[in-house]
């Protein structure tokens, strides 16, 4: 049996490892695309403050989540989905355009009063970009979930308010 030599054993094993470094880069690169699609869509959450009546000093909060789609292509079934800190259930409502989605370059403030408590609850926006993928954001630190804590949220019995 003959292996070929020494000349013959580092060129094929350049070739073939020039083939794995480009297709890593390949795939690199389109997962920073699909990164850059989805950071094109900007979330942000406050809250507003109402006294409940005239010379009253207890407060209504409102939670508001501000939207805006800063790419070239709609954001499509955006929602913010929430643990709500009253009865620990998740609940969601629909962003910016409803079920139409959030055109581009389009922005939108949606306030919430489901929300009873003045606790931040644990809050997610979940959104599909152009590509079809679905995204989770937290709303707190404006980080994409990792697949292991995306799948528990999405993956969570929710109810839409």
């Amino acid at each position: 049996m003959i292996w070929g030599s020494v000349a013959d054993w580092f060129a094929a094993i350049g070739t073939v490892g020039t083939l794995i470094l480009a297709l890593l880069l390949l795939v690199r690169d389109r997962l920073r695309e699909r990164q850059k699609a989805a950071d094109s869509f900007v979330t942000w959450r406050s809250r507003e403050y109402y006294m409940r009546a005239a010379g009253s000093d207890e407060k209504d909060t409102v939670h508001v989540i501000n939207t805006y789609n800063a790419g070239d292509a709609p954001i499509a079934q955006a929602y913010a989905q929430y643990l709500n800190p009253d009865n620990q259930r998740w609940e969601a409502f629909m962003l910016g355009g409803g079920h139409k989605g959030i055109p581009p370059l389009a922005s939108f403030v949606n306030r919430t009063e489901q929300i009873a408590s003045s606790q931040d609850p644990l809050m997610y926006v979940v959104f599909r970009d152009r590509y079809g993928q679905r995204w989770v954001r937290d709303l707190e630190n404006g980080n994409y979930l990792g697949p292991r804590k995306q799948k528990a949220v999405l993956d969570a019995d929710l109810t839409f308010v």
